[in-house]
């Protein structure tokens, strides 16, 4: 109807992958990961076995395929599910649980921490080609919380994909899969005739909150750093100070060289 507000938005968007960096394969052969897949049922164990040795882009069919309602039939698909990776959290020097996420052993001293941290840095750079980003955790986010944040942070580049499974006999590995993209979905219908909209080729997920507050007429954490994807006339709608984004930017160089 005329009388109509509709805003649709999603933090990501979604893409097909065609090549996959399986993290915690490549956590293995660095000796630093330690799985139990000796503690699970023997019939867990022989699914994890065979699916090693499935080619990837057959892994394909079975997870996204109607033949994935047989595989669930038989009790074999709980190997591709990223709940149920089995690592062994007390004995691992280092894991990721989380596609973009890696960690290293909190309960280990500092400096080995450190020393890990740096060995695994080193061993990504071989496969920087395929990420935008690279980073220790506490470089990466920002605020309060920044104690938490994970080890290294990984993001892949538009058209890959990262692992945490262990199903996976190979670092990389070609296939297919349907995974979150960077890219943000929006979509937005408003009665407003005024509203002017910033023209851009790619929506990004931190731009979404920011055009919403912007619309709603609420003030702009300044620490963001997604931009309103709307035009607006009214100072009061934006709080972002010019002179702050110069520290920030600043601030960030001078922390990372």
């Amino acid at each position: 109807p005329d009388q109509t507000l509709f805003i649709l938005c999603s933090d990501h968007g979604f893409m097909e992958a065609q090549t996959s960096f399986n993290v915690n394969v490549l956590l293995l052969q660095m000796k630093l990961l330690k799985v139990t897949i000796e503690r699970l049922p023997l019939r867990t164990r022989i699914i994890h076995w065979i699916a090693k040795y499935v080619p990837s882009r057959l892994k394909s069919r079975l997870k996204y395929s109607t033949m994935q309602v047989l595989v669930e039939k038989i009790g074999a698909f709980e190997p591709f599910t990223t709940g149920k990776i089995p690592i062994d959290y007390r004995e691992s020097l280092a894991y990721s649980t989380i596609a973009y996420n890696i960690y290293v052993n909190p309960s280990l001293p500092q400096e080995e921490r450190e020393k890990i941290r740096i060995k695994i840095l080193q061993a990504l750079n071989r496969y920087k080609h395929l990420f935008e980003v690279i980073e220790y955790g506490e470089r990466y986010f920002q605020g309060p919380y920044v104690s938490r944040a994970p080890s290294i942070i990984i993001i892949p580049k538009i058209g890959y994909n990262v692992s945490t499974r262990v199903i996976y006999r190979n670092v990389i590995e070609k296939g297919k899969w349907y995974v979150h993209s960077p890219r943000g979905m929006f979509l937005f219908h408003t009665i407003d005739s005024d509203l002017e909209f910033t023209p851009k080729n790619m929506i990004r997920n931190v731009d979404i909150t920011p055009t919403v507050l912007a619309y709603l007429g609420l003030p702009l954490d300044p620490d963001m750093d997604g931009n309103p994807l709307i035009k607006v006339e009214k100072p009061k709608y934006r709080r972002y100070e010019p002179m702050y984004r110069v520290a920030k930017a600043l601030y960030s160089k001078i922390k990372h060289s």
